[in-house]
């Protein structure tokens, strides 16, 4: 219990809700008096063993067999539109059979993200229900942790946001075992995808679905760009001829996703998020008890650590191409021989590509059949 200088301090806190995202400092200065509070304060704040069991209880199976049933829809539709749009699409353009299934990933990866960014955008900003991008510590203001919390109701834009987005990911794990090509962060990329489940899962069983709503939208975005620049990665090099308007694509492609990475990843999730879950429950819930505090911040934080880690490979991309050691913006993870089992022949060779001219086969944006055909 607080005592009445307490309960005074911890009513003042509130008109902090409408502050601002701090400084990168100000976010560690003030993460740290959150956490000394909440992770640290066990007298105050003891571990409530029997609340996960009523969180295990809260769960209601026709929205556990929704999430399943979108989940097969999405591998549904990822085989149906592979095999009836993009395979046929991809032939048509003369992509490289060694980059076929990698273009149909990128392509449907594409579309997919798309469409989550385009609906998180009008859930949290168009549709104008919430102010909590330009005000995120509003989200706790308000609110009391208690067990009722699990049985409120979520609002309908935000819940299909969530079955939609939860079910793609279960997807996702299946599609990187079985439908995707392996590469160096595969391995990394099923944590993401597990790691992802959770959070979204957790967030949406505790009704802490306004934070799950913020991640979403700070995230989807940057894998929108990624995705563009590789599918110009595999039309760039097209059989039998290098197509510029591709590379050009392809390379400020990468600049864009760079910046949207940094900016949304590195730079705003930790201040609109991290900030919210920590300093956002200080001003708010001190002195109650802010369910899951260590639980919850933990899985926010590997997520920033994921983030960092792929940052890296993609620097890591970046400097190759300017020390030299790359020409040309290419995938640094594949592990895929350079060799095609179908003919035997190395297709990433130099001597394989040649300059954009009618002579080598480019004609109005396409490969001339006749040049395509002999390197078939």
């Amino acid at each position: 219990m607080l005592s009445g200088e307490e309960i005074i301090y911890a009513k003042s806190l509130e008109k902090y809700c409408d502050d601002p995202i701090p400084s990168y400092f100000e976010f560690l200065n003030k993460t740290w008096i959150s956490f000394q509070e909440f992770g640290l304060n066990y007298t105050r704040y003891p571990c409530d063993f029997y609340f996960p069991i009523e969180i295990i209880n809260s769960i209601k199976m026709p929205d556990v067999f929704t999430v399943v049933m979108i989940a097969a829809l999405f591998t549904f539709l990822r085989i149906s539109i592979t095999a009836i749009i993009l395979n046929p699409f991809g032939y048509w353009l003369r992509v490289r059979s060694f980059d076929m299934s990698k273009f149909n990933e990128s392509m449907w990866k594409t579309l997919v993200y798309t469409c989550f960014w385009s609906f998180s955008r009008y859930c949290l900003i168009t549709s104008g229900n919430y102010t909590i991008y330009d005000y995120p510590l509003r989200i706790w203001k308000g609110l009391t942790f208690t067990n009722d919390i699990l049985k409120s109701d979520i609002p309908n834009d935000i819940y299909w946001l969530y079955v939609f987005q939860l079910g793609f990911y279960i997807h996702s794990i299946y599609a990187t075992l079985k439908l995707d090509a392996w590469r160096t962060d595969s391995n990394m990329l099923i944590v993401h995808h597990i790691l992802t489940i959770f959070l979204i899962g957790f967030s949406f069983i505790m009704r802490y679905h306004m934070v799950g709503m913020l991640v979403l939208y700070l995230h989807d975005i940057a894998d929108i760009f990624l995705e563009f620049t590789k599918v110009n990665v595999y039309l760039k090099s097209r059989t039998d001829c290098n197509v510029a308007l591709n590379r050009f694509f392809a390379n400020v492609g990468y600049l864009i996703f760079v910046s949207v990475w940094f900016w949304f990843r590195l730079y705003l999730y930790p201040l609109k998020v991290l900030h919210v879950t920590n300093w956002g429950v200080y001003i708010t819930q001190i002195g109650k008890d802010p369910k899951m505090y260590l639980f919850f911040n933990s899985m926010l934080l590997m997520l920033l650590f994921l983030n960092l880690y792929w940052f890296y490979i993609i620097l890591k991309l970046g400097y190759k191409i300017a020390s030299g050691q790359m020409s040309e913006i290419e995938d640094v993870r594949e592990l895929e021989e350079k060799l095609t089992p179908l003919d035997g022949r190395n297709h990433n060779t130099e001597s394989s590509k040649t300059h954009i001219s009618p002579k080598n086969g480019f004609q109005n944006g396409v490969c001339s059949k006749k040049n395509w055909q002999k390197s078939d």
